[in-house]
């Protein structure tokens, strides 16, 4: 699920318009962890945060496009954070 993930994020990445939006892509890590990186590189990056919270108020998130699979997206709590904090988000459906 990581993997696809991953994909699916750098997928969307790469085609967002940045002239009319700053785009930031966080990866939400393994060990559970974010990162705020390359997608198609396994290097570390220069930002990690130990929370979702955390990443959100220090990068001012507005809106997210949610590219996750599996069991951390699935059951809705990343949804929850994201009302709770008052950010927009856009989730991908197969």
């Amino acid at each position: 699920e990581h993997y696809l993930s991953r994909r699916s994020g750098e997928n969307i990445f790469l085609n967002i318009d940045r002239s009319k939006y700053d785009v930031r892509n966080l990866i939400w890590m393994q060990d559970g962890s974010f990162e705020l990186g390359k997608l198609n590189s396994l290097n570390g990056t220069a930002c990690r945060y130990r929370d979702l919270k955390e990443a959100f108020f220090s990068l001012k998130t507005d809106v997210l496009f949610n590219a996750l699979h599996g069991d951390a997206e699935g059951h809705g709590k990343l949804n929850g954070l994201l009302e709770l904090l008052r950010i927009v988000f856009l989730v991908m459906r197969p």
